[in-house]
């Protein structure tokens, strides 16, 4: 099992010296709208010495793709520079989280919403599709967004756009705020292609509540075998790093041998 830490590109160097097999890339902190951001951003990819196969923060604040307010000449011209840069990384999978993008305003129906999502996606695979990236939808609870906050909404989602490029990604975090019960995993299976761990309260993984260790005898049981990415949200030392990763290892492990 492939094991990844999310974080900038820069910081690349650190997180394969901490033992990582790749890193999972923000995109957001490379300011791609920016010419100069973006040209930079393009020679750290192509420059980094560690694996770069996922993508995440993948829409920056300010950038809707849900309700009145939605510029979609901008946000296609974003998508092609996000294509860019994962195309020059190597990438496989880029993650829609973004909560902040996809939130319905006060007052915007549900159905315009779903009109909305469904065709920022199908741009999505426009950009991404040709060089053989698949784009993951990821449920967030509902402190962070009201639009798709369950991975059974993630798979219908993926289930009605019905492309092999468009999957979804399971997050323990999230799955523990929004107590999900492991068999929404099970039902979610066939559209699966990543899990981000972190614990409860944005922990390093073993550090809080989350049942980490059901959840991987669950995937491993399921016959899991796509990567999984420690997800932190704060600075972290060194020390925590070497020790998440030592942490996710080892259970995974134990998972398989059970």
């Amino acid at each position: 099992m492939d094991v990844g830490w999310c974080a900038r590109i820069e910081h690349a160097d650190r997180v394969k010296a901490m033992g990582f097999d790749f890193i999972e890339v923000a995109l957001t902190p490379m300011d791609l709208e920016d010419d100069s951001s973006f040209a930079a951003a393009k020679a750290a990819i192509v420059s980094a010495d560690l694996p770069r196969p996922v993508y995440n923060q993948f829409l920056p604040p300010g950038l809707p793709v849900i309700g009145p307010d939605v510029d979609a000449a901008r946000v296609r011209r974003y998508l092609g520079r996000t294509a860019d840069v994962i195309r020059l990384g190597g990438g496989q999978l880029v993650v829609f989280g973004s909560g902040w993008a996809r939130n319905v305003p006060a007052g915007w129906s549900r159905a315009d919403a779903d009109r909305q999502f469904l065709e920022m996606i199908g741009w999505c695979v426009d950009v991404f599709a040709p060089f053989g990236v698949a784009l993951a939808l990821e449920p967030q609870n509902t402190t962070e967004t009201n639009y798709l906050t369950t991975l059974g909404e993630a798979v219908a989602v993926a289930d009605t756009v019905h492309r092999p490029g468009v999957r979804v990604i399971a997050d323990t975090y999230h799955l523990h705020m929004e107590h999900e019960p492991l068999t929404e995993i099970t039902s979610a299976f066939h559209q699966l292609a990543h899990v981000h761990v972190s614990d409860s309260g944005r922990h390093l993984p073993g550090d809080g509540a989350c049942d980490l260790r059901a959840c991987f005898r669950h995937l491993h049981s399921l016959g899991y075998t796509q990567r999984l990415s420690i997800e932190m949200m704060r600075d972290v030392t060194d020390e925590e790093m070497r020790r998440g990763l030592t942490f996710v290892r080892t259970l995974w492990r134990d998972a398989a041998l059970r």
